[in-house]
């Protein structure tokens, strides 16, 4: 068996985007992506109270837009049309371990994202979702 299999990639025009440039493409998520991901929800914070009602909280640090935030991340393996005010595109990539991928951090990559429209987000997700049906939480078992 291959330690590094090759993955499934699709490419998607956006039809949110007004001037029918913006391309992505999304490739399959790795296991070590899929443990990134669940990062996300292994950060908790629990409160315990000395009241005689003995509550216990757990407190989660993530949104459903930040896990989206994520999964485009780890899996966007191109962007073209994505461009800044003076034309150079934001998204940058390159080839590591046998797979394409970003070429910036998440904070770099998030900076760029948060600029865009909710409509262009939420299309992404949705094409990143159409190569990783495993992280789609409206998926129905088999």
């Amino acid at each position: 068996m291959k330690i590094i299999a090759e993955t499934i990639e699709k490419s998607f025009k956006l039809l949110t985007d007004p001037e029918e440039k913006a391309e992505v493409s999304f490739r399959q998520a790795t296991f070590g992506e899929d443990i990134a991901r669940q990062e996300m929800f292994a950060k908790r914070t629990q409160v315990f109270t000395d009241g005689d009602d003995g509550e216990y909280r757990v407190e989660q640090a993530y949104n459903q837009l930040d896990i989206h935030v994520r999964e485009i991340f780890l899996t966007l393996s191109a962007a073209t049309g994505f461009v800044d005010k003076v034309g150079n595109e934001v998204f940058r990539f390159k080839d590591y371990e046998g797979k394409h991928g970003l070429d910036m951090n998440e904070a770099e990559f998030r900076k760029h994202l948060l600029r865009m429209t909710t409509e262009q987000v939420n299309e992404m997700h949705k094409r990143m979702l159409e190569v990783n049906p495993q992280w789609d939480p409206n998926r129905k078992g088999e």
